[in-house]
């Protein structure tokens, strides 16, 4: 038997597979305007979509409002693409939680 997270984390991904964005390499359309299909998702970094199994975040919102959370959204906003986070690693033999790497996020969005 699933438990309810588990069974919200596999119809979120069910959703994600079956939305229509055209191939795209996320890193040749840094500085556009672009507008994204998704579905809305909450990280611990802020609200989020996934294109192509990458978490894109939209700047300035820490979470989805929950009338859109899990649902198809569509936004749009100039793609960029900056360490933004603290980078995972330790300090002092203290596990530092953060990202490695940078992170692909939406500024000036709005929803379609």
């Amino acid at each position: 038997m699933v438990d309810n997270g588990e069974s919200n984390m596999i119809n979120w991904l069910k959703k994600i597979r079956n939305i229509k964005n055209p191939q795209m390499d996320l890193g040749s359309k840094i500085g556009q305007r672009v507008v994204l299909k998704s579905v809305a998702a909450n990280g611990k970094a802020g609200a989020l979509i996934t294109i192509q199994e990458q978490p894109v975040y939209i700047e300035g919102m820490e979470r989805w409002n929950e009338s859109l959370l899990g649902r198809k959204v569509t936004v749009e906003g100039v793609l960029r693409q900056e360490v933004i986070f603290p980078q995972v690693g330790s300090s002092s033999d203290i596990p530092v939680q953060g990202m490695s790497g940078a992170a692909f996020y939406i500024e000036d969005h709005k929803l379609l």
